[in-house]
C-alpha cells in the first residue's frame, strides 16, 4: 500500500477494502489521529452524526480500537462522500480583497 494517510483511513471506514486491517500497518500508530479523524467525518452532512457518537471516545479508546469501532459504526458506501476543504485563498484572490479604495472627504468610496 502506499504512504498511509488519515484521508486513507477515513476513506477504508467508508468503503470497507482493507477488512478493517489497517490498524496493523506499520505507520497506523503515527498517522492515526483520533481528533482528525472526527473532524474530517464532520466535514460532511452525511457523516456529522457519526462524528458526534465517536467525538465520546476518542479519548477513551485507543488509536486501534477506536479504528475498528469507526470502522464499525460507518455504513458502507460505494465510495467516500465529497468533502469540501478549507484552503487558504490564493494571492491573486487576497491581492483584490486587500485592495484600496479612493474615498472622498466625508469617507464614502469614489466609483
Amino acid at each position: 500500500m502506499a504512504k498511509l494517510t488519515i484521508f486513507n483511513i477515513v476513506d477504508d471506514c467508508w468503503t470497507k477494502k482493507s477488512g478493517g486491517s489497517l490498524c496493523g500497518e506499520p505507520d497506523f500508530e503515527t498517522t492515526m489521529n483520533n481528533f482528525m479523524f472526527c473532524r474530517i467525518l464532520r466535514m460532511n452532512d452525511i457523516s456529522v452524526a457519526i462524528a458526534s457518537k465517536l467525538n465520546h471516545y476518542q479519548k477513551i479508546l485507543t488509536k486501534a480500537d477506536f479504528y475498528k469501532f469507526a470502522y464499525a459504526l460507518i455504513p458502507k458506501r460505494h465510495r467516500a462522500p465529497y468533502a469540501e476543504f478549507i484552503k487558504k485563498p490564493k494571492k491573486e484572490e487576497a491581492a483584490k480583497t486587500n485592495q484600496k479604495y479612493e474615498t472622498d472627504e466625508d469617507g464614502f468610496v469614489l466609483l
